[in-house]
């Protein structure tokens, strides 16, 4: 498994809290919730009102677009080949989700 791909193993497996192998689309909304994820909330302190508009935008519209798009078999959930495409997909989104995981 190459670097990157071992990143976002470790990634995915700390937004999978349900603990099935599998990243559902309510874990991942929680994962970039600042009131349930210290270092987003920490992250957002830094940003000005301009930045977190725009980091809002891209982030709903992100995770909509991976929901649509990167879900093949359309059942709700991601497997961890499903999740890697989408952050491989998604450079904004790939940049945040290793900015605030624990990786």
């Amino acid at each position: 498994m190459g670097n990157k791909e071992g990143k976002f193993k470790k990634i995915f497996e700390e937004i999978d809290t349900s603990g099935d192998c599998k990243v559902s689309l309510d874990e991942l909304i929680n994962f970039l919730d600042p009131n349930q994820n210290e270092k987003l909330a920490d992250l957002l302190m830094e940003l000005d009102t301009t930045e977190i508009n725009a980091l809002a935008e891209n982030v709903g519209g992100g995770v909509l677009n991976m929901g649509m798009k990167n879900d093949a078999d359309q059942d709700g959930k991601f497997t961890f080949e499903e999740f890697f495409k989408a952050m491989k997909d998604n450079k904004d989104m790939n940049k945040l989700i290793l900015k605030i995981s624990d990786v």
